[in-house]
């Protein structure tokens, strides 16, 4: 039986788990920057090659180009062509992300078969990669981490596959799914390196070295990811926003913010303990080695220390008696993987265990919330089964459990994230009924609820001008401040969401964002959410930046 159909065997339950799950949701409402890609999608429908060449309302500021602010290539909003060209339907838009999600799912199964897995392995490497809770929850997204994990994942199975039996078709494969995991997320990039570690042997010698840099399969399977940089920069220069020195390629640049590095430095190792399997099932693996290593114990004091630098950062002691032991744990899981690694001299998973270290370069942004880490999920999958497979006792019931509570917890987030959307879904009902009354309607908010506004007709509210004038209706909602500090408005309506439930905005849980909100992926509040507010307004007034 051939790779493809050993993978496909494999696969399959973890495939049924994510159909299952997108089932559950499959209307679930659009909800945080899926506002940004589904406005990027709509431009797309009228100039295909330019997704960045759209003005976007960001929390109430002035109109900014795509390019300014999205830190993606063009991949995400294209997916979402047919669902906006559906009119939105949500359906639609979660259905091409299953898709993109079975290829990721069936592509890993086939990675760990050509890393020497077997088929068993193979299914547990896809099932601990679907009940990862950042992965099942990024699922039912529309933001681009999924895509850049299935395409990251499908691009390194076929370089291990072209390193194995060679082929040009291979090649071409492997350099396209590369170049459009790069094009859905940029700092995906930093699986190129990573995989040249995976498709090579330990040197045992400084000319055993230089002759497999200089292997002709070696050479070859470069020139594959030289093609996928070509290929994406050949995309950029197509795509490149008709306004000179705008596009999407130097966005990172431009949202470098270093005063963040120590809150998100640290969320790396949190994360890899909360959202994903690898610190539960490393310490199940390997318990007894770390607490002998004195290279874990570095690490984990390491830990606490950037654990301390977050709460150093958010003012919150309280959060170290968790934090701490979490953020100790993950750096000495992490430390350990490379460590073991370098012991036993296997380059294979030396490889895997740097593409856990993928996200580095997203330090410097704005946050760094456990959906950044998706794209080395499969990594992380793949390196635990090579890792399982090595004891005399597997312990399947172990990972069954550990399975379970991981998707427990992504479905956890997913409901969480739905209450969010309809509220947001609510606040667009109501525009549009005013709308439809003959109002001149305007909206002040942000996230899903700043797209179901747009569609119902409502005019962003910003710092600068046009603004409404008296008379004119504001709706007030998730996110929304500008209108705030207005004198002269009086309240029409208010809709109260004060049911208790999961949190995954309210600190300090920040699933979507670890500066604004903290580390936990996901709490229990009775916080009530943000309201949705009807004004009219009497006089605007002067606004200033929050």
């Amino acid at each position: 039986m051939n790779v493809l159909s050993r993978s496909l065997r494999a696969g399959l339950p973890a495939a049924v788990i994510a159909v299952a799950v997108y089932l559950c949701f499959m209307h679930k409402a659009f909800n945080i920057d899926d506002v940004t890609f589904l406005t990027m999608a709509d431009h797309m429908l009228e100039d295909p090659l330019h997704p960045a060449s759209v003005q976007i309302v960001v929390n109430g500021r002035p109109p900014q180009w795509a390019s300014n602010g999205v830190w993606s290539g063009p991949v995400m909003p294209a997916m979402l062509m047919p669902a906006v060209a559906a009119g939105g339907a949500e359906w639609l838009a979660h259905l091409v992300m299953l898709l993109v999600f079975l290829v990721g799912i069936f592509a890993t199964a086939a990675l760990a078969l050509r890393l020497d897995v077997s088929d068993t392995g193979a299914r547990w490497s896809a099932i601990l990669l679907v009940t990862s809770a950042a992965v099942i929850a990024m699922a039912m997204t529309n933001m681009p981490d999924l895509p850049a994990m299935s395409f990251a994942v499908l691009g390194a199975e076929r370089v291990v596959a072209f390193r194995q039996q060679g082929g040009l078709g291979r090649a071409i494969g492997a350099a396209v799914a590369l170049a459009l995991s790069l094009l859905s997320r940029q700092h995906v990039v930093m699986v190129l390196p990573c995989l040249l570690l995976v498709v090579s042997a330990w040197p045992r010698s400084v000319s055993e070295l230089v002759a497999a840099v200089f292997d002709r399969r070696f050479l070859s399977t470069v020139a594959t990811m030289v093609g996928a940089v070509v290929l994406v920069v050949l995309m950029y220069v197509v795509m490149r926003d008709p306004r000179p020195g705008d596009d999407l390629a130097p966005t990172p640049l431009r949202a470098a913010d270093f005063s963040l590095l120590r809150v998100n430095l640290a969320n790396i190792p949190a994360q890899w303990v909360l959202s994903f399997p690898l610190g539960l099932v490393w310490a199940w693996l390997y318990g007894r080695r770390m607490i002998r290593s004195w290279w874990c114990w570095v690490g984990a004091l390491a830990g606490i220390y950037m654990a301390y630098q977050t709460h150093v950062f958010h003012r919150h002691l309280d959060w170290m008696p968790w934090q701490g032991p979490v953020t100790a744990l993950g750096m000495a899981v992490l430390v350990d993987t490379v460590v073991d690694a370098c012991r036993r001299r296997d380059a294979v998973d030396l490889g895997l265990a740097a593409l856990l270290f993928i996200v580095v370069p997203v330090a410097v942004y704005s946050h760094l919330p456990p959906k950044y880490l998706v794209p080395a999920a499969p990594a992380m999958a793949v390196l635990i089964m090579r890792h399982v497979e090595r004891r005399s006792s597997p312990g399947h019931r172990v990972l069954g459990v550990i399975a379970v509570q991981g998707l427990i917890l992504g479905v956890l987030i997913i409901r969480a994230d739905q209450v969010h959307g309809e509220i947001g879904r609510r606040g667009g009902t109501i525009a549009a009924e005013y709308i439809q009354r003959g109002e001149r309607v305007w909206f002040d908010g942000t996230w899903g609820f700043q797209w179901y506004a747009m569609q119902a007709g409502a005019r962003p509210v910003t710092t600068a001008e046009p603004q409404p004038a008296p008379g004119d209706i504001v709706v007030l909602g998730q996110e929304g401040w500008v209108i705030k500090t207005w004198p002269n408005k009086t309240l029409l309506e208010r809709h109260t969401f004060e049911t208790p439930g999961g949190r995954i905005m309210t600190k300090p849980a920040g699933f979507f964002s670890n500066v604004a909100w903290g580390p936990l992926p996901w709490r229990w509040g009775k916080k009530p959410l943000s309201p949705i507010e009807v004004w009219r307004i009497e006089q605007p007034a002067a606004t200033t930046t929050p």
